[in-house]
Parts: C-alpha cells; sequence; structure tokens
C-alpha cells in the first residue's frame, strides 16, 4: 500500500503545481500574513512549489478537499531559500483551485 501512497503523492503534487504554475491558487488570511510583512512574495511561493516535493501529507480536518488530503511541500525559492508550505486541493466552482493554508521558511 505504501507504494499507492507514493503514487498519489506524484501525482497530486503534479496537480499542484499545474493549478499553481496557471495562478488557480487562493491564500487564507494565515497564509497572506508573511506575504504581507514582506518576509516572503508569491513569486517565492510559486517557485517553491514548482520545484518542490511533498514532505507531508495529512488527513483534512476541514474535509472539503478533493481528495481529503492537506500536503506539505518544502521547495527552493530562485535565490536557494526553502519555503514550506501547507494546502489542498478544492472545488469550490467551475474548477479546482489550490487553497494555500500556511506558508514559512523552513529552516
Amino acid at each position: 500500500m505504501a507504494g499507492k501512497s507514493k503514487k498519489h503523492d506524484s501525482v497530486q503534487l503534479k496537480n499542484i503545481q499545474s493549478l499553481v504554475r496557471a495562478g488557480q491558487y487562493v491564500l487564507t488570511d494565515h497564509a497572506f500574513e508573511p506575504i504581507q510583512e514582506g518576509d516572503i512574495d508569491l513569486n517565492d511561493f510559486e517557485c517553491s512549489v514548482k520545484n518542490g516535493v511533498i514532505t507531508k501529507v495529512q488527513n483534512d480536518e476541514m474535509k472539503n478537499s478533493k481528495d481529503g488530503k492537506k500536503y506539505t511541500i518544502v521547495g527552493p525559492t530562485f535565490n536557494g531559500l526553502p519555503i514550506a508550505s501547507t494546502g489542498k486541493i478544492i472545488n469550490e466552482g467551475a474548477e479546482d483551485d489550490y487553497l494555500l493554508i500556511t506558508i514559512n521558511i523552513a529552516f
């Protein structure tokens, strides 16, 4: 069963990367805080997801994600700074979106 989980994670990473590349993402207020404060910008987030890996998968306690999961992705910015972000794929309209829940610099 572990192999199936890894394959699912790989597929979901590609889906998330595609949504981010297309600009189909939404930020929670919590995720917007470090961006508003200038610690991280949207380009950093986009780059880290495009070049990142899923490091953690959790059940979505809010139960509004498309697959019941939320994903933590860690990846580098253009400058090599590691960014960790957690989000989930949602569908509240005609298309899927990636809901970014948290984002921070990963040390």
